[in-house]
């Protein structure tokens, strides 16, 4: 029993020795408390992360802070109540960071203490010095936020074997970062922040399936089938319909340009009933709001409900590559989508209509 105890001593010290430690320095000027959130990068990679937040008072301009950690975890720094400014960094159980910070501006602090984050804070500090020199020369907003998505792309593909890299790819759309990721190096992906790279990578992936998704739906397609529940529960599938001419509404409880459309969509199913089926397909819904907001507002369609926790081909999200709600689709009696249109506008019902009556 002396022996074990003994042992777990050493090593206790052992850890609080090799710990990892964070060194703040502050001038004239300091908060009285700093928030600290922290959260292991491991957990970047999922859609779940709950941080620990702790509250640190600043007693003297410098302060360490030492955490005995087992893995490299995230951390973000700010005054209390000044979410706004704070200083993000990312280490490792074993690594010693210092923070410089001047006039209480944790944004613009100097980190330094590691090869990463020598490099992510001349990366920072880089950005915001672009920032100061596109604000005095852009007045455009959009023109302001394209420079910086560019400056991002453009520095990812100059640093693309340094772990940097995932901090600039992290700062641009998906639609720019997809073009470039697969360059990233192997000593990048493997760094400690190989969980952000593998969240921005499923990130692509999804816009990839999704652009190949709506690609395979667009006018002139053929509509891939698809089987939900109804109400009662039965199984619907689209291809029931063929030989109909079918109107598909894909909207949510949540979406209020879903709902607002709803007037003109009975006056369409009024006048239509005899001529084409409309099918109104939930989505990002939960099953119960679904059923009380159907059973409420009494929609006289066929009404069908796509789990959200889906993933395979059932999923009509993932197989229409939907992003946007309301969206309409008008397809003819032989499967083929003859009508699509992303938001809520009028004006599809007019020419739904003139479709309809054209090859009747």
């Amino acid at each position: 029993m002396k022996l074990q105890t003994l042992s777990a001593l050493i090593l206790l010290c052992a850890n609080i020795a090799h710990g990892a430690v964070i060194n703040i320095s502050f001038d004239h000027q300091r908060p009285d408390t700093l928030l600290v959130r922290c959260v292991a990068i491991a957990d970047l990679a999922t859609d779940h992360t709950y941080p620990t937040i702790d509250t640190v008072a600043v007693t003297s301009p410098k302060i360490s802070l030492p955490y005995k950690i087992t893995q490299p975890y995230r951390f973000t720094i700010s005054p209390m109540y000044q979410d706004y400014n704070s200083a993000t960094l990312y280490i490792a159980p074993t690594d010693t960071i210092d923070i410089a910070v001047e006039r209480r501006d944790l944004s613009k602090a100097r980190i330094s203490g590691t090869d990463l984050m020598n490099s992510i804070n001349a990366y920072r500090h880089t950005v915001s010095d672009l920032s100061n020199r596109i604000t005095d020369s852009i007045a455009d907003s959009g023109e302001w936020i394209m420079a910086q998505y560019r400056f991002n792309y453009d520095y990812t593909l100059a640093h693309r074997n340094d772990p940097v890299a995932i901090e600039s790819l992290g700062c641009m759309p998906v639609a720019m970062a997809e073009s470039i990721i697969d360059s990233i190096g192997l000593q990048a992906r493997q760094s400690i922040l190989q969980p952000i790279y593998r969240r921005i990578t499923s990130n692509v992936e999804k816009f990839r399936m999704t652009k190949v998704a709506q690609q395979a739906t667009s006018v002139g397609a053929t509509a891939p089938d698809f089987t939900l529940a109804d109400a009662n529960g039965n199984p619907v599938s689209l291809s029931q319909f063929r030989g109909q001419w079918v109107l598909i509404d894909f909207w949510g409880t949540w979406c209020g340009w879903c709902i607002k459309g709803f007037p003109a969509l009975r006056e369409f199913q009024s006048r239509y009933a005899d001529k084409c089926t409309v099918i109104g397909v939930a989505c990002h819904d939960a099953k119960d709001s679904w059923m009380g907001f159907i059973n409420a507002h009494r929609l006289p369609w066929i009404n069908l409900w796509n789990d959200p926790e889906s993933h395979g081909d059932s999923n009509v999200e993932r197989i229409y590559g939907l992003e946007s709600y309301p969206t309409k689709l008008l397809i003819d009696p032989q499967g083929k989508i003859m009508l699509k249109v992303i938001g809520e506008n009028p004006d599809f019902y007019n020419k739904a209509e003139t479709i309809i009556d054209f090859n009747l």
